[in-house]
């Protein structure tokens, strides 16, 4: 047993290293920014230790603390309330190890973090009513066998905002110093929500003609591809070729959809073995866990012929059809304790690392076949160690819901880097208020639009509106992905947020119907209104005399008689933008 402590500002941390073996351990404290980061090697004196558990433990006093960010968690769901008890597993594939304790204003007070996830840990938070403190406890899940183990722990009372924090964490973890190509940012069409599973070819070859028409780069073909089934599981997964009574001719459809302008891109879930698959039989001693309600068991990933079973079906997919990329799915399905299935042999000591290996295999492929391969991944999968690997994050799921949808890009922003962020598809049923439908896209907007409505069938209405917000978003696309953001937090909502580059900003309104303009120094500036108020108040000595216009989604631009005063109630109306220039 080894253990050592750290102190920052006062408050103590106790780190235990339960080990089998002769070790040595060996630590480093440095400042990095706002974080004082311990690194740490744990380094046998003759052949393998055992690392049976690492634990962190520490209290802080509840002081200015009403909640907590755990921003690798869906809906980062402790926001605006002090939980009794908190229990969080995080893994290289299902979150990651990070939180930090935050006030009403979204402030840091204290935060914690890991530098490698790979053995998989469990944070668990609790009341200590006797001593008025709240105790957080992060102990690893997996044991790890071998001559070194190396970790980091990341540590900070700064008062900054948890925004701030948790993006100055992501990057230190991996740090995507460029951007992407220009395309990676484009808005995107997917045909979930649209058609399901009820996939054709000829029908989808006409859309991605309109969604090319519209404005749209990225074309995502999503589940259903490979089956004629349509009752929503997953029970023929797992084969992966393409079904020929819904695409006669997948590699002529792959090509005129290209021909129009679009990348494409193909959903698949690698790890997924659908329980009336062809192959079922044959991979099922293969299997680490399954979903029986759903048809399907997934793979282990610790295995090395499920590795080369899923490149090469991978390799393919990309060489038979030219494909551009692949919607990457239900990665966090895989469970973080190490596989015990006694039926086949294991390359890697855990599944972090045997998952690690094929995203980096896949890598690889892409870019053996494609400069840039396009690889999305879902938000229980998004983390700072899988910038690495995707190509963009995608917001969860939530059809429907703007508000949510704001929620979970945002949070995705905090950690995402110069990596694109997609909308989840935004969609709405036939006949939803056109102010409804602006609303969906202001929330999406720091974001990248990705859209699942059947273009084909758009009203009038629908398309105007639909084309305004693309072409807002292909206007503004720089200052939206790579402008300084900022989300205006209260009572653990966003209730507004707004990015600045050079000389422009772009503001959005969600919860308030009023803004400060002093607090941006540009030369323009549109207000986005996505708030329940068709007036919106706005103040401002640096803005005296700028022009004012209203722009409309369906009536065009509206301008106001007079130029701006100083302070004003304008009535722009749901949905609608104003425009402000020196």
């Amino acid at each position: 047993m080894k253990r050592f402590d750290i102190d920052v500002d006062g408050v103590k941390m106790g780190v235990t290293l339960n080990t089998e073996g002769d070790v040595i351990v060996r630590k480093k404290e440095i400042q990095e920014g706002h974080f004082k980061v311990v690194n740490f090697d744990v380094v046998s004196k003759r052949g393998n230790f055992i690392l049976k558990e690492f634990k962190v433990n520490t209290r802080f006093p509840i002081l200015d603390v009403h909640g907590i960010s755990i921003p690798g968690e869906l809906n980062n769901p402790f926001f605006f309330i002090l939980p009794w008890r908190f229990e969080v597993t995080a893994s290289f594939n299902r979150s990651f190890p990070f939180l930090s304790l935050i006030n009403r204003e979204g402030t840091n007070r204290f935060a914690i973090g890991l530098g490698d996830s790979k053995i998989g840990f469990k944070m668990v938070g609790k009341f200590i009513e006797k001593t008025e403190e709240f105790e957080i406890n992060i102990s690893s899940i997996n044991r790890f066998e071998g001559k070194s183990f190396s970790n980091s722990i990341f540590v900070t009372t700064t008062s900054i905002s948890w925004f701030e924090l948790t993006d100055e964490y992501s990057n230190h973890i991996y740090n995507l110093r460029e951007p992407l190509p220009d395309f990676m940012y484009s808005p995107v069409y997917c045909t979930w929500y649209a058609f399901y599973q009820n996939l054709d070819q000829k029908c989808l070859e006409r859309v991605a003609k309109k969604a090319s028409e519209m404005g749209f780069e990225i074309f995502i073909l999503d589940d259903g591809w490979f089956t004629l089934d349509t009752n929503r599981g997953y029970w023929y997964t797992g084969d992966w070729e393409v079904c020929r009574d819904k695409f006669p001719d997948f590699k002529y459809h792959v090509k005129k959809v290209k021909n129009y302008g679009l990348k494409y891109v193909l959903w698949i879930a690698p790890f997924m073995l659908g329980t009336k698959s062809k192959e079922f039989d044959f991979y099922k001693k293969y299997c680490v866990s399954s979903r029986e309600e759903l048809g399907y068991k997934n793979l282990c990933p610790q295995s090395m012929p499920i590795k080369e079973r899923i490149i090469e079906k991978m390799k393919r997919l990309l060489l038979d059809y030219d494909l551009d990329g692949f919607k990457i799915d239900f990665l966090d399905d895989i469970p973080p304790e190490v596989c015990q299935n006694n039926e086949h042999n294991h390359f890697t000591e855990n599944p972090a690392e045997g998952i690690e290996e094929v995203l980096s295999s896949i890598k690889s492929l892409g870019k053996s076949v494609k400069k840039y391969l396009i690889l999305e991944f879902r938000q229980m999968y998004a983390s700072p160690q899988m910038k690495r690997f995707a190509t963009a994050f995608r917001a969860a799921d939530t059809p429907f819901d703007f508000d949510q949808n704001r929620r979970r890009i945002l949070v995705l922003r905090s950690f995402s880097g110069k990596l694109p962020v997609y909308s989840d598809p935004i969609v709405w049923r036939k006949g939803e208020k056109p102010y409804n439908i602006s609303r969906h896209f202001i929330s999406a907007i720091f974001g990248v639009p990705m859209v699942s409505v059947d273009l084909l069938n758009l009203s009038e209405v629908e398309e105007r509106v639909m084309r305004f917000w693309l072409r807002f978003y292909r206007e503004n696309r720089d200052v939206l992905n790579f402008g300084k953001l900022y989300p205006d937090f209260s009572s653990g909502e966003c209730t507004s947020a707004y990015a600045v580059k050079d000389e422009k900003a772009v503001v959005a309104l969600y919860s308030v119907p009023y803004f400060d303009l002093d607090r941006i120094d540009t030369k323009e500036i549109y207000i986005l209104n996505g708030s329940n108020r068709d007036d919106v108040t706005l103040k401002g000595k640096k803005f005296l005399g700028a022009s004012v216009e209203v722009l409309d989604p369906i009536d065009g631009i509206r301008k106001l008689s007079k130029s701006f005063k100083g302070c004003e109630i304008i009535n722009v109306g749901k949905g609608n933008v104003i425009h402000i220039t020196k």
